[in-house]
Formats: structure tokens, sequence, C-alpha cells
């Protein structure tokens, strides 16, 4: 009994790891930096509008040997807001969305949400990991540029300005 016990939690262990094995190949966005502004309102919800950013995703795929047409699907893999300068504390932000828009669009939801956090850890400091959303976004990562729309909501009204950084990975499958 013991023995069927451990090859069915081996099977349910490597069956957990294919997710990662089916990865092809990482698209990383350019770092996006946006500035969070002191003593903004925590009842209303602020959006912050990063424009015009090219995702070189066509070119990255083609210069490592994959073709768009081979692609299964493009998700979210990686997100991460950060304090450009390491001094600043998220503790005054109570949720987090980060949107995947159109060029051009700056309407507020105005795409497909691509990761988010809510609500924040306590005392999240400097850096707030946040959570992918499995939808596929093929069809806007494989254009030449993007808009990229982060969205926030505050406990309290944030004590300083805080320069804001965005990293993004996307997975190729």
């Amino acid at each position: 009994m013991t023995r069927y016990i451990l090859v069915l939690m081996a099977a349910l262990t490597l069956s957990c790891e294919k997710d990662e094995d089916d990865i092809l190949f990482i698209i990383p966005f350019p770092n996006l930096d946006f500035i969070i502004q002191a003593g903004l309102n925590p009842l209303d919800t602020w959006y912050f509008n990063i424009d015009n950013v090219p995702t070189n995703a066509v070119a990255l795929l083609s210069g490592n040997g994959i073709d768009t047409a081979s692609i299964k699907s493009l998700v979210p893999h990686i997100g991460r807001l950060t304090s450009v300068f390491g001094d600043a504390d998220y503790q005054f932000v109570y949720e987090i969305a980060i949107y995947l828009c159109e060029a051009g669009n700056q309407s507020p939801k105005c795409g497909k949400e691509i990761f988010y956090r809510f609500p924040l850890p306590n005392n999240p400091g400097a850096f707030v990991d946040l959570i992918p959303n499995p939808v596929e976004v093929k069809d806007l990562i494989l254009r030449d540029k993007v808009n990229v729309q982060v969205m926030l909501r505050f406990v309290t009204p944030p004590p300083q300005f805080v320069d804001s950084r965005v990293e993004l990975e996307f997975a190729v499958k």
C-alpha cells in the first residue's frame, strides 16, 4: 500500500512540473517606469498609462528560430512592481492590476488583465510580486506596440512621490 502512495505522489509531482516544461521561450518587456504622485485620493481608482511600448516579440521569436504560426499559447508569466530607488514602501497600496491594451487605448480597464495582486501582503516593502492571469495575449504581444496600464487602489494616500517600475515577462508555449 505504501508503494502505491509513493508512486501516486511521484506521478503528481512530475505532472505539476509539466507546465514549466511546455515553455518554448520567454518574452521580456522593457522596464516600464511611471510615477505615483504623493497625496492621491485613496477613494479613487488610479490608472497609469505607459503608452506605445515596443514588444519586439516577432524579432525575438524569429531570432530564436520560433515561427509565430507554431505558437500554441502566449500568456503572462512573471510580473513585479518595484520601487526604482528602493526607498519606497508599497504598504499604502491595497490593490494592483496590470492591463495589456491596444496601442493608443487609454480608457480605464482598456484591455486584458494580465497580472493582479489583491490584497497586498502586509508590509510588502519596495517590491510586490504580481499574480499572472492565465489569459491568452498572443493577439496583442505579436503587434509592434501595445499600451500597458497599471491600476492602483490605495489604503492611504501615497506619503511621497514613488518612482515605480513594472517588470513583465510572457511565456511562449
